[in-house]
């Protein structure tokens, strides 16, 4: 742990000169952008508690030789939602998932 801390504190973008911790906001930006790489990251039209989500959509297909002979085909979804709260216990996140 005090490793992270550390290099939270190095002076990376996001972070305060100071030596704080960096702040919330800075933070969701940081976490939106990492997911961006590989998801379709969507901050509108977010319903209440969640502030963004994302989507990640993959087709695979396996063919032997011609695209008539399919050996297999798969689908993946996944979907991330990104919500912000002081602490998460299970009661709130029991009230999240029922929302």
């Amino acid at each position: 742990m005090a490793g992270f801390l550390r290099r939270m504190r190095s002076g990376r973008p996001g972070l305060h000169n100071s030596g704080e911790l960096p702040d919330r906001e800075a933070l969701k930006e940081r976490l939106l952008k990492s997911y961006s790489v590989y998801y379709n990251v969507s901050v509108m039209g977010i319903r209440e508690p969640f502030f963004a989500e994302a989507e990640f959509h993959e087709k695979n297909d396996h063919y032997f030789l011609v695209r008539s002979a399919r050996l297999s085909e798969s689908d993946s979804n996944e979907y991330v939602y990104f919500a912000q709260t002081g602490c998460l216990g299970t009661d709130e996140l029991s009230a999240m998932c029922e929302e």
